[in-house]
C-alpha cells in the first residue's frame, strides 16, 4: 500500500488535477503548461508554473490525450498559428484576476509568454495565497487549470532547518499513518513530510520541504537534529523523536517527545540562514508529561484550521494551534487540551479535565468557536463552545454511535464542512452540532489522515493501511 500513499502525496497534496473525459473529440484537446522550473526532460508535470525570478515566462502546448505525442502537439500548434490564433493565460486568486495574452506570431516549438512578476505580486517576503491559472483558446475553448506558485512569498523555502542531507534517505518501511505531512496555508504546493516516532533510521529527526511533488529536484532533505538551537534546549538530542508537526503562516511547530518547540519568525527570513526553535512551555502539568515521557502520536496531537494571512487585507489570521493529550490508561494525569495563538508564548485551557478523552478539536475560523471530539463512556461526543465569554458550551453535544471509533475533526476551507473521521466519517453542515454519516470502513481500517483541495469541495482521506478514499464534498450537501 506504500505505492499507493506515495500517489496521495504527489498528487492530491499538490491539488492540481486535470479533467479526462471518457470519450476524446476536438473539444477535449487540453494545454500543457510549464515553465522553465517546471520541466523534467522532455515533460511537464501537473500544470504547475513555478516562479523564482523578476519574470513568469510561461510555455504551452495544445495536446490531444488519445495520442499526445510530439508530433501531434506540433502539428496541433502549427494548425493555430496558421489561423493566427493563440492561447490567453488568466492569473487568479479570491480576490484578483488579470489575463494576459500569448503572441499570435510565435518562432519557437510553443507558445510562449513573459510576464514580469509586477503584474501580478508586490516584491515582498509576506505570504499570500497561491495563484490559480487557467488556459483558453478564445472564448474558454479547452480551458485548462493549474496553480502558480511564486517561491519569493513562500517564507519556508528560504531557511535551512538544519543539516541539509545530500540525498533523500530511506525513513521508514512500515504503516503510512506514520507518515505526517503539513502545508503551507496558503501554497498547497509547498509542503513538509516527517515520519513520527520513526526508529528505523538512527538519523534523528529528518524533515523534507517540497514545493512541487516531493520530487527530487524540488524537494530538500534535513537532519533536524543538527541543528544547534534545537538540540541545546533538549535533554538528549540522540534520543529526540517527533510526534506532531504543524505549519502555519509564520511558525513551524515541533512536537516532540521531549517537548514543543516553536521556530523564530519564518518571514523575516534572510535566504538560508538557519532557522532559530525556542522551547515552549504549556504548562507544569505537560511539563511533567513529557518529562515522564509520556508523549506519543497515539495520544498527543497538534491540530489547527489553516487560514492563509493574505486572503483578507489588512487582516492578520490568529494562527489558532490546539494541543490534546489524553494518557495512557491507568495514569494519574487527566485528559488535557489546550490552545494558542502566535508566537504560542503562552497557553490556555481549551476543555477542563475530565474522564473524557479530548480525540481532536479544530477551530471555527467563521464563528471564532472551538469544536471540540471526545470518547465518553457512552461513545463519542463533539461539543461546541465560545472561544471567548467563559467558553461555554453553545449547544447540546452530538452524539455518535458507539461503533464509532473517531481519529480527528477538520473544517473544509471551501465551503465550511465540518468532518469527524476514524473508523467512520460524518460530516456537519451547521458547524459542529449535528453530523451524518457519509462513509464507513472495513473492520479493522480507520481513517488517519485527512486533506482538502483548497480551491475545490474535494476532500481525501487515508486509512492506516493506505487505503485512499477521494471525494467532493458539495455532494453531502445535496
Amino acid at each position: 500500500m506504500m505505492g499507493a500513499a506515495t500517489v496521495f502525496i504527489c498528487t492530491f497534496m499538490c491539488a492540481v488535477c486535470l479533467p479526462v473525459g471518457a470519450a476524446v473529440s476536438n473539444d477535449d484537446y487540453r494545454f500543457v503548461m510549464w515553465t522553465d522550473e517546471t520541466l523534467d526532460g522532455n515533460t511537464t508535470m501537473s500544470n504547475t508554473l513555478i516562479v523564482q525570478g523578476e519574470n513568469l515566462t510561461v510555455y504551452c502546448w495544445l495536446t490531444d490525450p488519445t495520442n499526445d505525442t510530439l508530433a501531434t502537439r506540433q502539428a496541433l500548434f502549427d494548425t493555430y498559428i496558421a489561423l493566427n490564433q493563440a492561447p490567453s493565460l488568466t492569473i487568479y486568486n479570491r480576490t484578483w484576476s488579470q489575463t494576459f495574452h500569448f503572441p499570435s506570431t510565435n518562432e519557437s516549438k510553443s507558445w510562449e509568454l513573459t510576464i514580469p512578476t509586477t503584474e501580478f505580486s508586490h516584491q515582498d517576503k509576506t505570504p499570500t495565497e497561491q495563484w490559480r491559472v487557467s488556459l483558453a483558446l478564445g472564448h474558454r475553448n479547452f480551458l485548462t487549470q493549474g496553480s502558480l506558485l511564486l517561491v519569493q512569498r513562500e517564507p519556508i523555502l528560504h531557511w535551512l532547518l538544519g543539516d541539509r542531507l545530500p540525498a533523500p534517505p530511506v525513513l521508514w518501511e512500515k504503516e503510512t499513518d506514520q507518515l505526517v505531512i503539513t502545508k503551507s496555508p496558503c501554497s498547497p504546493d509547498v509542503a513538509v513530510l516527517g515520519v513520527a516516532e520513526n526508529n528505523f533510521t538512527s538519523a534523528g529527526v529528518i524533515l523534507g520541504v517540497t514545493y512541487h511533488h516531493f520530487r527530487e529536484n524540488y524537494t530538500t532533505w534535513f537532519n533536524m537534529t543538527q541543528n544547534p538551537s534545537l538540540c541545546n534546549i533538549t535533554t538528549d538530542c540522540s534520543l529526540l523523536r517527533l510526534v506532531d508537526f504543524l505549519l502555519t503562516n509564520r511558525h513551524l511547530l515541533l512536537l516532540t517527545n521531549q517537548g514543543l518547540y516553536v521556530s523564530s519568525d519564518l518571514i523575516g527570513w534572510d535566504s538560508l540562514a538557519q532557522v532559530q526553535f525556542l522551547s515552549t512551555s504549556i504548562n507544569s502539568l505537560m511539563s511533567a508529561v513529557f518529562q515522564a515521557g509520556n508523549v506519543s502520536r497515539a495520544n498527543t496531537r497538534l491540530w489547527n484550521t489553516p487560514e492563509c494571512e493574505s486572503v483578507t487585507p489588512g487582516y492578520t489570521p490568529a494562527d489558532h494551534v490546539i494541543i490534546t493529550h489524553h494518557p495512557p490508561v491507568g495514569s494519574e494525569i487527566n485528559n488535557t487540551s489546550y490552545y494558542s495563538t502566535a508566537p504560542y508564548t503562552t497557553w490556555e485551557t481549551l476543555a477542563p479535565n475530565s474522564g473524557a478523552a479530548v480525540v481532536s478539536a479544530a477551530y471555527d475560523i467563521q464563528k471564532d468557536n472551538f469544536v471540540i471530539l471526545k470518547q465518553t463512556q457512552d461513545g463519542p461526543r463533539v461539543t461546541v463552545v465560545s472561544r471567548t465569554g467563559g467558553g461555554g458550551q453553545l449547544y447540546p453535544p452530538a452524539e455518535f454511535p458507539p461503533s464509532f471509533t473517531p481519529s480527528g475533526l477538520a473544517f473544509h476551507p471551501v465551503n465550511h464542512f465540518l468532518y469527524a473521521y476514524g473508523s467512520q466519517v460524518f460530516v456537519s453542515l451547521d458547524g459542529g452540532s449535528s453530523f451524518d454519516p457519509i462513509l464507513s470502513l472495513p473492520v479493522g481500517q480507520s481513517v488517519s489522515s485527512f486533506d482538502a483541495d483548497v480551491h475545490h469541495g474535494t476532500v481525501a482521506m487515508v486509512t492506516g493501511e493506505g487505503d485512499i478514499f477521494y471525494g467532493t464534498a458539495d455532494d453531502h450537501a445535496q
